[in-house]
This record gives structure tokens, C-alpha cells and sequence, in this order.
């Protein structure tokens, strides 16, 4: 039984409305389990239960109430037992601090009766980074169904599907789920150059299998989308220098709190049209600390499409401090496992400086 004082002090916190009253009471069951496990096998008795439900209670006072009386940490909730090799581990609780309610967006159910919407959101000028709301009767993390989102930024569809983390929905109560597999990141041709704010739609469809291991087409389950407009945090430095080493084109690196994003020109040859051969791009810190790259792609160069391809990769947030960075375009050589550095770049945040190393 949780002690008195601590249920006394949960009667305190001022909540806007039931949900966000069953999400404080989804998170205190969850530290409760966890910490049940831990007891048991340390035999340490309720006092640490306590401790560690205190423990939870100072983190949601210390949170506090968002705009529009949400806790405004459902993104915290879900990623709670991430690990360290996980999409932006890292940076967690930094888009956690960005996230902010979602207000006066425009949901509608298209097939069943499933309601969608979106209820926390993060734009840093690169990735879309949110929290989705589902009612249904139909369990989301069930065996034999898939989810396809649809997404369109200031009324045009993006040319992908691209979700950043895939996670379970979590159940916040009977028949309601959350969910962040659809943030996304935006590509740089959708993104405003003014960093305004934007209008972003998602239409989300529950598919049903008719048998597990077959392709979807028994039917949609539930069918709904959510639009609603989302302010770009203005906190990204973007630099664009022209530099040019070996052939390799350096075209832009931007970084916001939450994500660092980097791009190259290389050579077809160089960039998997030879089968033998395959570039990637790194990138460290002055001092060698590498920042960790981990989602890359490779499409056709839009300045020189017969020739080259544009290798796009994303990862963690520079850390605060950190002025200069080196950009090294790797390529390997699956015929003898070679790995050879093709070129190099400094980059200076403060100058927005790129100069080839050689």
C-alpha cells in the first residue's frame, strides 16, 4: 500500500482533466512495478518502495503543468525503458523539455470507429518529433496487424514513410494508447527556409492480416487522422559553405538541440552503384569524440543527378560547447574489407565555416 503522505501529497497536484489524472496514475504504477522487482530481489523491504514512489512524485512536481494543464511528458513516458544504442538515447530528455500539447487540431475518424490525434509535438526544424493518441477496441499491438502512417507538411504529401523509433502503444486506460512511431523527420525540400511555423497532417490506418505471414488485405481496422500546426523552436544553426575534396561535395550540416543532420555529394561509384564499393559519412568532435550518426540515406543529387547521389545522415545533437567538428566521408570496399577515408572537412558552428583537411 503506498504511504498515506505521499497519497495526500498526489491529491495536491492540480490536473486539467481525467486523462492526464490516469497518465500520473499509469506512470506511478509503472515505477511501482519496476521497483517491486528490484525490492524482491534485494530484499531491501517498503521502505525503498516509498523512496522510490517519492522519487516519482518529486519528478512530476518538478515537471509541472503544461500550457494547457497536460503534464506534457507522455514522450518521457514511452521512452522510459529505451537503452543506450537506441535513436537519440541521448537526447531524450531534451526533446522532452521541448515538448509542448497540441491544441485546436482537427481529428476525424475515416474507417471504424477508431479517434486519433496528436497530443504533445516537437518541430526543431528537422524532425517532427510527437505523441500520438488512439481510442479502440482493437488491441494495437496485436499479432497479424500492421499501422501505415500518411503524412503530409503544409499540404504536401511526403514521399516516404519513415518513422524514427518503432515502439508498443502503451495502454493509459481501457481502450485508449500512446504512441511515437510517427515521428518523423522532414526532408530538406519540405522544410520553410524561414523556420515558420507548419502544418502537418497525419492519417493513421490499422491494417489487418488475413493470416500472420501474409501481405494486408483482410481490411482496415480503424482509420483516422489528426491535422494540426506546430511552431519551429528557432535554436538551429545551419551552415551551407561550398567545399569540395576529391569530388566529394560538401552541401550542409544543421543541428538543433535534438538532432544533427549532415549532407554529402559523392560520386554514383562511390555511393553503391559499384557494388564492391559503399560510403558512409562520421562525424567527430575536434578532440575525436564521434557524434553518433545512426539513420542514413542515399538519393539522387539533386545538383548533379547523372553523376553523383546525395548521402543524407542524422543522429544525436552536437553537445553544448562544442565549435568545431570533422565530417569524414568513409568508404568501404566489401572485396578486400578495406575501409579508406575518401575526405574530409572541418566545420566551424561559430564562423559556419567548411574547409578541407588534408
Amino acid at each position: 500500500m503506498m504511504d498515506n503522505r505521499i497519497t495526500d501529497s498526489l491529491r495536491t497536484i492540480k490536473l486539467s482533466d481525467a486523462s492526464d489524472n490516469r497518465l500520473m496514475t499509469v506512470i506511478l504504477e509503472e515505477s511501482c512495478r519496476e521497483q517491486e522487482k528490484e525490492n524482491r530481489k534485494r530484499k531491501t523491504g517498503r521502505h525503498v518502495l516509498i523512496l522510490a514512489v517519492s522519487a516519482a512524485l518529486v519528478a512530476i512536481l518538478a515537471i509541472g503543468a503544461g500550457a494547457s494543464g497536460s503534464l506534457g511528458r507522455l514522450f518521457q513516458l514511452i521512452t522510459k525503458n529505451d537503452h543506450s544504442n537506441d535513436y537519440n538515447f541521448d537526447n531524450l530528455s531534451v526533446i522532452t523539455q521541448h515538448m509542448t500539447p497540441v491544441e485546436n487540431q482537427i481529428t476525424k475518424t475515416l474507417a471504424g470507429d477508431m479517434k486519433f490525434s496528436i497530443r504533445e509535438a516537437y518541430y526543431d526544424g528537422m524532425t517532427i518529433y510527437c505523441v500520438g493518441e488512439i481510442e479502440t477496441k482493437n488491441d494495437p499491438n496485436a499479432r497479424q496487424t500492421d499501422w501505415n502512417y500518411d503524412i503530409s507538411v503544409n499540404g504536401i504529401p511526403l514521399d516516404f514513410n519513415y518513422s524514427l523509433r518503432s515502439r508498443a502503444w502503451i495502454k493509459t486506460e481501457e481502450g485508449t494508447y500512446i504512441n511515437d512511431s510517427l515521428s518523423t523527420k522532414v526532408p530538406a525540400e519540405f522544410r520553410p527556409s524561414d523556420l515558420k511555423d507548419i502544418r502537418v497532417k497525419y492519417t493513421a490506418t490499422h491494417y489487418s492480416y488475413k493470416e500472420e505471414g501474409d501481405s494486408l488485405g483482410a481490411g482496415d481496422l480503424g482509420k483516422a487522422s489528426a491535422e494540426f500546426t506546430v511552431s519551429c523552436i528557432d535554436e538551429t544553426v545551419s551552415i551551407s559553405a561550398p567545399a569540395e575534396q576529391r569530388g566529394i561535395k560538401f552541401l550542409y550540416l544543421c543541428t538543433s538541440p535534438a538532432t544533427t543532420e549532415i549532407s554529402m555529394d559523392v560520386p554514383k561509384k562511390l555511393a553503391g552503384f559499384d557494388p564492391d564499393l559503399l560510403s558512409s559519412i562520421a562525424l567527430t568532435t575536434e578532440d575525436g569524440k564521434p557524434i553518433t550518426l545512426n539513420t542514413g540515406e542515399s538519393r539522387e543529387s539533386r545538383e548533379d543527378p547523372n553523376n553523383c547521389d546525395q548521402l543524407t545522415y542524422s543522429g544525436e545533437a552536437i553537445p553544448q560547447g562544442v565549435t568545431k567538428l570533422i565530417a569524414t566521408l568513409w568508404t568501404s570496399d566489401t572485396s578486400n574489407g578495406s575501409s579508406t577515408a575518401t575526405a574530409s572537412f572541418q566545420i566551424d558552428l561559430e564562423k559556419k565555416t567548411v574547409i578541407p583537411l588534408d
